[in-house]
């Protein structure tokens, strides 16, 4: 199937969401055994959906052939390379990390699981689920994270009970054993001749001897010694496990069995320590592999009969491991033996997830490194043609091309005494890719490398898009700039007095007033023209404009000394000029009333006031009023 792409709030994923990525180029999930479950998709920036694709949105996609299909959330997406972006997605269980857990005490296996969720202090949409029935107390001391309780830390889920989780949506299941043998038997020396492997046997075991003792040196043992590994061997190697820490006082034999047994399931005692990768792509389903096919069987900790006959062993290894090829429904590779990671390794490497989003694993110069690499140590074929051009006898160039005829040739390397240039559209170009002997390089996509203003002069820069960075008029002289979108940051003159803060939405535009006397600073800013005069040393306002106040009406305002001296009001009034401050003394007040259209001049005395007033009444006639004392 198509992964389907879905919003970050999805839930159900029972619909084509915001629709299927049918273009994606590539799309492989990795799970491995109680460690790492994650999606990575290919995807080019033609898609149909390559402007939905953002952080934190949810990939739908089959994780194998047989399991139903997983949402994925997005954590990281690079930057295109060649038109391509890679997405790196992890399944939706991973926000467990984010929902904590309050302390809590349970006595088995399925009261822990269901304290998990019981004691969450967020809301939680997952259920959990188990088939051990291990009784074992379980102590969370402090909120933790579910997903670091679940395995990962000491005392989690997985430390004190054992097992081997399934994560299916908003379901985690944790079983005693999740896989199972299904027969698949893969033998040393024969079938696996040509696979990558990575074994040492040295150090396998065929049995443990377990102990106990105590301060007083008193030692207990089982009475017959050894609990063999499962397997046939032709050799005894016995390991000795000291279980001292595990009890206070003197275990019972069918508790030091019991632990004994635990310990060799948990650690693969008898398990050739093998790292074993059957990459399918690169097989035939020739006779000789035919075994192989049955591997398309074997899902996530299954068992796989492994056997070296050579060393007389015969034991079995789990599937830790599986890339699945989610396009394509069939399996990269299957990985045999040891885990590569941990739930813990997953862990930990969450909280690491916001630098690792902004630091590429690779840098963006080094992955253009390889990319070019590969393509030119990786070339197969090519004609290398000396040619006239003007069809003399002697050449005047070199020519490399895809066919050996020139009239044929859609992709040519010309190389003449005026330079070096690719077309992909024949001989005759256009030539999309050069370096002229004038020193010119023409480049559709530069991928890698340094442009230091101090070796180079830029002229002519024509960017539809700078996003990011900083451009430091210090640093770099650019002539001609035509950009159609710059979004943030402030745009300053060399000297600073002048800025276009894209910020905070302001022009500043400072010099010296009359005769170069004292500093003047004009700001433009949210409607409003604000002029400033540093006459005395401090910076103080000294006219306002404002295109519209809370009264809907334009003002102007004109300061002495940091106080208010002159107002021009609109609309609201109808027209007024006010002299003096509205916050200690009006001198004067004259204007029109905007309701009745009649005019009025009113005097103030110094303390606040009417000494004389002017109006014109009802009638049209002018009313005096004079204060007689």
């Amino acid at each position: 199937m198509n992964p389907i792409l879905y919003k970050s709030t999805e839930t159900q994923f029972d619909t084509n969401g915001l629709g299927a990525l049918a273009d994606a180029v590539r799309c492989v999930v990795t799970e491995e055994r109680n460690g790492l479950f994650e999606l990575e998709l290919d995807y080019p920036i033609t898609g149909l959906h390559y402007a939905e694709i953002a952080l934190r949105c949810l990939i739908l996609a089959k994780p194998n052939p047989v399991d139903d299909a997983q949402p994925f959330r997005v954590y990281r997406i690079t930057r295109p390379m060649n038109g391509v972006v890679t997405v790196y997605a992890q399944h939706l269980s991973y926000d467990l990390a984010g929902i904590p857990a309050q302390p809590f005490t349970a006595p088995n296996a399925p009261a822990a699981m269901a304290a998990l969720k019981a004691n969450a202090v967020t809301p939680c949409p997952f259920t959990f689920w188990t088939d051990k029935t291990t009784a074992a107390a379980m102590t969370n001391a402090v909120p933790a994270s579910i997903r670091s309780l679940l395995g990962g830390v000491r005392g989690s889920v997985l430390d004190v009970y054992g097992g081997e989780y399934a994560f299916d949506r908003y379901t985690v299941r944790l079983y005693g054993a999740r896989g199972a043998n299904r027969g698949v038997s893969i033998r040393y020396g024969k079938n696996l001749t040509s696979l990558e492997q990575d074994e040492s046997c040295a150090a396998v075991y065929t049995g443990v001897y377990p102990y106990w003792t105590n301060s007083d040196g008193a030692l207990a043992a089982l009475p017959e010694k050894i609990v063999s590994a499962p397997g046939t061997y032709d050799f005894t190697r016995i390991l000795p496990l000291d279980l001292s820490a595990e009890w206070q006082e003197r275990p019972t034999d069918a508790q030091m069995r019991a632990r004994a047994a635990r310990y060799i399931e948990e650690n693969a005692v008898g398990v050739p320590k093998v790292s074993l990768t059957l990459s399918f792509a690169q097989l035939e389903q020739t006779e000789e592999y035919k075994g192989l096919a049955l591997l398309e069987r074997v899902s996530l900790c299954d068992t796989v009969n492994v056997e070296f006959p050579a060393l007389g062993v015969s034991a079995t290894a789990k599937a830790v491991r599986t890339v699945y090829d989610a396009l394509r429904g069939r399996f990269d590779s299957i990985d045999l033996g040891d885990a590569r990671t941990t739930l813990a390794d997953t862990i930990a490497g969450q909280g690491q997830q916001i630098a690792e989003a902004q630091r590429e694993t690779k840098t963006f110069l080094q992955q253009a490194v390889d990319s070019a690499t590969a393509q030119i140590t990786g070339n197969k074929g090519g004609y290398v043609l000396l040619h006239s051009s003007t069809g003399g006898k002697e050449p005047d160039e070199i020519l490399i091309m895809d066919t050996p005829d020139i009239r044929t040739a859609n992709k040519v390397w010309r190389w003449n005494k005026s330079g070096l240039g690719y077309s992909s559209t024949g001989y005759n170009g256009p030539y999309g890719l050069a370096i002229t002997q004038d020193g010119s390089i023409v480049a559709n996509f530069i991928t890698g490398g340094t442009l230091d203003a101090a070796l180079a002069n830029v002229v002519n820069l024509n960017a539809s898009n700078i996003t990011t960075g900083t451009l430091n008029a210090r640093w770099i002289d650019v002539v001609n700039l035509t950009a159609e979108s710059i979004i943030s940051g402030i745009l300053s003159s060399v000297d600073g007095n002048t800025q276009f803060n894209l910020n905070d939405s302001y022009i500043d535009l400072k010099g010296m007033g009359k005769d170069g006397a004292w500093p003047v600073h004009m700001r433009l800013a949210k409607g409003a023209l604000h002029a400033y005069s540093a006459l005395g040393g401090t910076e103080q306002e000294a006219v306002r404009i404002v295109s519209s106040n809370e009264n809907n009406g334009g003002n102007v305002h004109v300061y002495t000394n940091g106080k208010h001296a002159v107002e021009l009001s609109g609309k609201a009034y109808g027209g007024r000029i006010m002299v003096g401050d509205p916050n200690e003394r009006v001198r004067i007040n004259m204007g029109c009333n905007a309701s009745n259209g009649r005019t009025y001049l009113t005097l103030y005395n110094s303390a606040g006031q009417i000494m004389w007033q002017v109006y014109e009444n009802e009638s049209g006639n002018a009313v005096v009023y004079q204060k007689t004392s």
